[in-house]
């Protein structure tokens, strides 16, 4: 076998070049001898160019990593599929699939430039230069949180981080790549034990928010986060044996992990009071799901996986129904979600129907519509039907907000003591009350966080004698917006090529806190001045430009494009291919609009040899290359 392989690879390097006319000096076109070309192989690979988002020069030893997501089977773990790292020409080719292992997600990084968490798709992508986020996560009475965990999220909620950081014992952090990028949806996601998660964060506040903070002196943006209680269950299948160190995570944003222990207790992330949580197994165990709505909190519940009947463990003579009594709470169309924790482990929901629940000892969980909880309750449920009355004042207070105090998009944070307690939903920002679960005496602790990144706090008093309203103000700053009041500056743009001629522009601004302004039929709009904003300037036959700017301090004159080269092969060739992106196929030659500078194209002769050309194209060069 040796000789054999010995005598091929002789064979092949005693064929000749294939001649190619068009090459300059130093370039180069190596032959690669007889190749088969397999389409359905190619199609496990994806080729990228990785590009400067500024420059659009190619980038060299950038890391490309292809990562599976923890869904089906069997990508029950995040398995690291593949690694590659980019050539001179910014190429680079990376396999995301292996058999039935489908890698969904490329992790791409390269020192002093942002890390991309990015979809497994041909053609150009560009990076942008590193800009370090720094801050310091708070609770709600300005002590820090150390230990929290940050990462950047891009695109779907399973996949691994693009980049992380943990803060000091004083609360500080330093993010040095957070994408930046829109286009994938990047944001940022917190957490620590003890504390409610956060998660959809625009990394464009975080950023501006950073930026004048530290030119005040402060250390950074400031993010704020709920003290909470995690609950504890015993997750057991759907027999009811418990399910012994199996790893779990949640289902929503962000996404968490938690690990039973060998009596298949675990302790749940802390979630919004009165929200459910949902669970599945990721470890290539026999796959489990879980539902708990209104999670309890003080008391460990057993719960059974989902698709257990308790007609069938129990037989319907030991099932009796429970009537709970929902009258109490009466204002507007809210109604009140129970959730009844048996201690075989089934969980029964509903607000409308009467629950047939096995009898025995069981826990009484009420919500809200609202998503805040309300009540837990342990009881004894016998042979006769049991009617539970819900007096949801004894925990039940309600926060009057003068009009004004919030807006419409703002966010709420709350925390009483050691006690967990959600954030309000915004749907409720247009009212003036909040009814919200309260102990009945102690302060509580509210924080309002403004789109544009001002956080305020307020005080809530313990509630008056005999009254369960209790007003709220947010008086203490905690954190300054993005300096609305600001002058406004106009921001123009026009392409300009290497010749100095003005070509037609398009592309996309995207402000801090302002959404995005699409540059297609205007070209110029208004920014507080000192906004930052990240653009997206194209032209036709041009390199796509990303600049990170701040209103004011834009360069003048025009916002300088570089042309494309245009490459032509004609000749022998039988196929031709550049991770560059798709190349057309006109009247037999192919064509390729490449970005300008080292370029690594591949060709397939009619004898079923392989050429690989190395060259370098100049911004604007058309060359035509004729393989013999």
């Amino acid at each position: 076998m040796l000789a054999l392989a010995l005598l091929v690879l002789a064979a092949q390097e005693a064929r000749p070049a294939h001649a190619f006319t068009g090459l300059h000096k130093g370039e180069r076109a190596d032959p690669q001898g007889p190749i088969a070309f397999d389409a359905q192989d190619e199609e496990c690979f994806a080729h990228l160019r990785l590009l400067d988002g500024e420059s659009g020069a190619p980038l060299q030893g950038v890391r490309v990593d292809t990562w599976t997501e923890h869904l089906d089977p069997p990508g029950w773990a995040v398995i690291r599929l593949d690694t590659a790292v980019s050539a001179a020409d910014g190429s680079v080719r990376v396999r995301f699939r292996q058999g039935v292992v489908l890698a969904s997600k490329l992790v791409i990084s390269k020192s002093g430039y942002e890390s991309q968490q990015r979809s497994p798709e041909d053609g150009e992508l560009f990076l942008l230069r590193a800009h370090p986020l720094v801050g310091r996560v708070l609770d709600l009475d300005l002590q820090p949180v150390a230990g929290a965990t940050l990462r950047s999220r891009q695109g779907c909620l399973h996949a691994i981080s693009a980049s992380t950081a943990k803060t000091a014992a004083d609360g500080s952090f330093t993010l040095e790549d957070f994408p930046l990028s829109e286009d994938e949806g990047a944001e940022l996601e917190v957490f620590a034990e003890g504390h409610l998660a956060r998660g959809e964060l625009d990394p464009q506040v975080l950023r501006q928010q950073a930026d004048e903070a530290l030119v005040r002196g402060e250390h950074g943006c400031t993010i704020l986060l709920a003290r909470a209680v995690a609950c504890v269950v015993q997750l057991c299948d759907t027999q009811g044996a418990p399910i012994a160190e199996r790893q779990l995570r949640t289902n929503g944003c962000p996404v968490l992990l938690c690990r039973t222990d060998a009596t298949g207790r675990c302790a749940l992330p802390a979630t919004p009071s009165g929200h459910s949580l949902d669970l599945e197994t990721i470890d290539g165990g026999p796959p489990l799901a879980f539902s708990i709505p209104a999670p309890p909190r003080g008391n460990v519940a057993c719960v059974r996986a989902l698709g257990a009947d308790p007609t069938a463990c129990f037989g319907p003579e030991r099932l009796t129904p429970v009537v709970v009594d929902l009258q109490v709470l009466a204002r507007g169309s809210a109604w009140i979600p129970v959730s009844i924790f048996t201690e075989s482990g089934f969980v029964f929901t509903g607000a409308d129907a009467v629950p047939r629940v096995p009898r025995g000892r069981a826990t009484l969980v009420l919500g809200s519509m609202d998503g805040f909880y309300l009540r837990e309750e342990e009881f004894e449920i016998g042979a006769q039907p049991l009617r539970l009355p819900a007096p949801m004042e004894r925990h039940y207070g309600t926060l009057s907000v003068p009009a004004g105090e919030v807006g419409a998009h703002d966010l709420l944070l709350a925390q009483s003591g050691g006690e967990g307690w959600s954030p309000a939903p915004a749907e409720n920002a247009g009212t003036s009350e909040w009814f919200l679960e309260r102990p009945n005496s102690g302060a509580c602790s509210i924080a309002r966080v403004a789109p544009d990144g001002e956080v305020r706090l307020g005080r809530a008093a313990p509630r008056p004698a005999g009254s369960p309203i209790v007003p709220l103000r947010f008086s203490t700053l905690v954190a300054s917006g993005l300096g609305a009041t600001q002058p406004p500056v106009r921001i123009t743009w026009r392409s300009e090529s290497a010749d100095g001629k003005l070509e037609p522009s398009s592309g996309t601004v995207w402000p801090a806190a302002m959404g995005s302004i699409d540059l297609e039929k205007l070209d110029s709009c208004e920014l507080p001045l000192g906004r930052e904003y990240y653009a997206e300037f194209k032209a036709q036959g041009a390199v796509p430009r990303h600049v990170f700017r701040t209103a004011g301090a834009e360069s003048a004159g025009p916002t300088a494009l570089v042309p494309r080269a245009q490459l032509v092969i004609d000749g022998d060739a039988e196929l031709a291919a550049s991770f560059d992106g798709p190349i057309e196929r006109r009247d037999g030659r192919f064509v390729l609009a490449p970005a300008p500078g080292p370029l690594c194209v591949r060709i397939w002769h009619r004898d079923g040899t392989l050429s690989l050309l190395s060259l370098v194209l100049a911004p604007g060069e058309q060359r035509t290359l004729s393989a013999e």
